[in-house]
């Protein structure tokens, strides 16, 4: 049996490893990192845990309690985004809630023997009613366009695409966005 639950901080290292694992991917940023940058990334992901802006759910076995998928996002506005993220230089913000807030995905995983099960759409169904319930009107994920089973997911679970293309490198990405506040 599975189950999905808040985060904690004995999830740390599950958070942090499914980060590093970062599959479906093309380049790796973290190649060269000091000891100093990976701690100031666990830091990061910790704040996953414990920050009122941020969230954090793994899908655990039962009867081992062995961690076998996670996601975690971000409660952003859009103001402070536009200036780092390319890809809002080039759509409208209009798309957002007029007070700015979503919920970016920031990392979802599913352990590659309990893929196509279900597993990372109840997960994404975890965030979207945390978002609903603190009031954030849309959820924003992701991908490389080469991922087209995980855009097909996202389209099917009521994402719209509304950016393909650069983000921050030069590697072609999808940008999905699936409003809660039930605007179009």
């Amino acid at each position: 049996m599975l189950s999905a639950r808040v985060a904690n901080e004995g999830d740390l290292n599950f958070l942090v490893w499914i980060d590093i694992k970062d599959e479906g991917v093309s380049s790796s940023y973290m190649a060269n990192w000091t000891d100093e940058a990976w701690a100031a990334h666990r830091s990061q992901i910790a704040a996953y845990i414990s920050s009122d802006d941020k969230m954090a759910y793994v899908t655990v076995e039962a009867h081992s309690q062995r961690r076998i998928a996670g996601i975690y996002a971000d409660i952003l506005h859009v103001r402070d985004v536009v200036g780092r993220w390319r890809m809002f230089q080039t759509i409208s913000t209009e798309l957002f809630p007029a007070d700015g807030r979503f919920c970016a995905i920031f990392q979802l995983w599913v352990d590659p023997a309990y893929r196509r099960q279900g597993l990372g759409s109840q997960l994404k169904q975890r965030v979207a009613d945390e978002a609903v319930r603190r009031q954030i009107g849309a959820i924003y994920t992701h991908t490389e366009a080469v991922n087209e089973h995980v855009i097909a997911l996202n389209k099917k679970l009521g994402y719209a695409e509304i950016y393909r293309g650069p983000m921050w490198d030069d590697i072609k990405r999808v940008a999905l966005l699936k409003r809660l506040d039930g605007a179009a």
